[in-house]
């Protein structure tokens, strides 16, 4: 695990002080950069809690942690009998930032863009200044959550670029919530056009109820003001499960938990994804609502105790 977060820090390090430079093949450079330290600090963050949820292949987990452990200083792995290790194959990095997000909410943030840069880099040898400044703040904050996740001080990972890498984070938050304020306020001046176009009061309050009808497609939704128009906008959650086949040929479901989606306005039709969502300090923490039904009355008015079978 230290390797891998020894080797994310050397790749984010890297990708901020690239983000300055204008040599298109030092941009390019950070576009490796950006994208590797946020594959490598999820896999750190997975290898920390089980090494074999890296193997994606079948490799054994003598393998996996053998394969861990020669990088570590002084330690010693005997030789493969014949010379020859298997190729260890690993799980990718979408994979990777899935599994931390499963084990650690909080880390649950989009890193699309620092993946899809990186990607363009790769295999086209292309890559857009603004969108890789763009993409190494989201790698900061990224980062930054999973090394927090992990309990190792961020100013340890990110050491000479720490002032830097606050810097950067900062920029991220203003400039999500530069546009978060930006959707909201769009969206209010359309809503109040589309009312204005209605003469009579009545037919205003008609709208306003038949949209607010309508409701986002959300697997779990809570009401909250819409900071646009007032009205009753939704909270988003997506459900994370998984199927899988189990060792007696049925399926085992996993339920992970749920992802925040952001808010969507049915009335005014303001949409915010997570990240702009908790920029306006709206949070995104699921809180399961209180059962309708009190279970611990129910059991003891139950006559369950006087059942006689006979």
């Amino acid at each position: 695990m230290e390797h891998l977060l020894d080797a994310a820090s050397h790749h984010g390090r890297a990708a901020i002080r690239a983000v300055t430079s204008k040599d298109e093949f030092v941009l390019l450079d950070g576009a490796f950069h950006v994208g590797a330290a946020v594959e490598l600090a999820a896999k750190a963050a997975v290898a920390e809690t089980e090494p074999m949820l890296l193997s994606s292949a079948g490799n054994t987990k003598g393998e996996m942690v053998d394969t861990l452990a020669r990088f570590r200083p002084g330690v010693n792995v005997a030789p493969v009998p014949g010379g020859q290790r298997r190729r260890l194959r690993t799980i990718d990095a979408s994979v990777a930032v899935a599994v931390v997000a499963r084990l650690y909410p909080k880390c649950n943030v989009s890193v699309e863009l620092p993946l899809d840069v990186r990607n363009d880099a790769v295999h086209l040898a292309v890559v857009d200044p603004d969108r890789l400044t763009e993409a190494v703040r989201a790698m900061v904050v990224y980062v930054t959550l999973v090394v927090e996740a992990i309990e190792l001080p961020p100013a340890l990972f990110w050491r000479d670029e720490a002032n830097e890498a606050l810097s950067l984070q900062t920029q991220r938050v203003r400039r999500l919530l530069k546009l978060a304020k930006r959707r909201v306020v769009l969206a209010k001046q359309a809503f109040e056009l589309r009312l204005d176009a209605i003469e009579q009061p009545e037919g205003r309050d008609a709208l306003v109820r038949q949209l607010e009808r309508l409701r986002p497609a959300f697997d779990e939704t809570v009401e909250h003001p819409c900071p646009a128009c007032g009205y009753s906008a939704a909270l988003g959650w997506t459900s994370d499960v998984d199927v899988e086949r189990d060792p007696d040929g049925g399926y085992y479901v996993a339920f992970a938990g749920l992802s925040f989606e952001g808010l969507e306005c049915p009335v005014c039709d303001l949409k915010l994804n997570a990240e702009e969502t908790e920029a306006l300090g709206i949070d995104g923490t699921w809180e399961p609502p209180e059962p309708e039904v009190d279970f611990a009355d129910v059991l003891e008015a139950s006559d369950y105790d006087e059942y006689d079978p006979s």
